[in-house]
């Protein structure tokens, strides 16, 4: 299932700085992943690579992604614990509104919501849908 928002021009949100202008803020990935599955840590793991890869494949041509990606020894991602499903939809919910690029991962054959992977943005653009979240630890 693709779940995959795009902004206005197919990679970027309409709001995203543009990264010939920026100055060097770090750009990062966040990953937001169900607790409440109880599955093992490998899977766990699994279902932030899939968003990851998924949110970073649909974004190939955004100028941020590819800063991210041309600067592949300092890429930085951010992983936060959902406790619930709800908490996955809305950051979604608020992500959308915002027209910020990200990718909702389900497991198949499960049909199951289990992780939700931001693509590469400049922190301070989108730290503050993730304010209220915690550190997967």
């Amino acid at each position: 299932m693709d779940t995959t928002q795009k902004g206005p021009d197919g990679g970027s949100s309409s709001q995203q700085p543009n990264s010939e202008t920026e100055t060097k803020e770090p750009i990062v990935q966040y990953i937001l992943v169900r607790t409440d599955l109880n599955w093992g840590t490998g899977a766990t793991i699994a279902q932030a690579c899939h968003a990851s890869v998924a949110s970073i494949a649909t974004t190939l041509q955004s100028p941020t992604t590819k800063s991210y990606l041309n600067d592949l020894g300092n890429m930085h991602k951010i992983i936060l614990k959902a406790d619930k499903a709800e908490d996955l939809t809305k950051v979604e919910h608020k992500l959308k509104e915002a027209q910020i690029d990200y990718h909702l991962w389900m497991e198949k054959p499960e049909n199951v919501i289990t992780c939700l992977a931001v693509s590469p943005q400049p922190k301070a653009f989108v730290q503050a849908f993730f304010k209220n979240l915690k550190l997967l630890r």
